[in-house]
């Protein structure tokens, strides 16, 4: 039920122009992984077949209440720069978000009319973490002083910050990326360390004020599609 949704959210993202505004680093990214590992190819293809299988076999509903809050966690990776964005532009993240998978942004009136029937509110409710894995009080949102903001896309083991995948929905915000691309994130279906699991956003790209603006600010909408698995059409 969740990924037809999704599919018809991602699908309206990538039309509303989205894609003259930013560039997604999720695909190239795979390809290089998968020029190291062919063999993930094959579990991968896979894995999107059964994911398939099983979505055909669900129906849309719309629903009116979120059925599922997922606790999400900002690292604020910076070196006291505008990177170093403020609690207000993460709270503007958030809401977007919710607004978004919700159903509650208006322009769904421009929607394809070959998806206008099965636009649905997914179920999710976004909110910033307020316990962290040790149990202690948290706003969900950490900033760490490290050079990692200048972020190396194609070095999977310097997900340092990251709280357990299972628990968290974890964003990291740098300062620049070296892939060419403004964020990215892995399928949860492609073979990645568990602390990749994360969204990489440049700072810019996070919410609609501070140092980015309302153009990019459905930017992490479309990168948490893919971290719902719902790969580019």
């Amino acid at each position: 039920m969740k990924k037809t949704t999704l599919i018809t959210l991602f699908t309206f993202i990538i039309s509303a122009n989205l894609q003259a505004q930013f560039s997604c680093g999720q695909s190239s990214l795979y390809e290089q992984l998968l020029s190291k590992y062919p063999y993930l190819k094959t579990e991968y293809d896979m894995q999107q077949k059964k994911d398939a299988q099983t979505s055909s076999m669900q129906v849309q509903k719309t629903q009116a209440v979120p059925a599922y809050t997922v606790p999400v966690v900002f690292h604020i990776l910076h070196m006291g720069g505008a990177e170093n964005i403020s609690d207000a532009q993460v709270i503007d993240q958030v809401a977007i978000l919710n607004r978004d998978f919700q159903k509650q942004n208006a322009d769904t009136s421009i929607v394809v009319p070959t998806f206008t029937s099965i636009i649905g509110n997914v179920g999710f409710a976004f909110k910033l973490a307020t316990i962290d894995p040790d149990g202690n009080c948290t706003n969900g949102i950490i900033r760490h002083y490290t050079p990692l903001t200048n972020w190396d896309a194609n070095d999977l083991s310097k997900f340092d910050f990251s709280w357990p995948r299972n628990k968290y929905m974890n964003i990291y915000v740098v300062r620049s990326m070296n892939i060419g691309a403004h964020a990215y994130t892995f399928l949860p279906t492609q073979p990645t360390p568990d602390s990749a699991d994360a969204i990489v956003s440049l700072h810019n790209m996070v919410g609609s004020i501070g140092t980015s603006n309302v153009s990019n600010s459905r930017v992490i909408t479309h990168e948490t599609a893919h971290w719902f698995n719902i790969p580019h059409i």
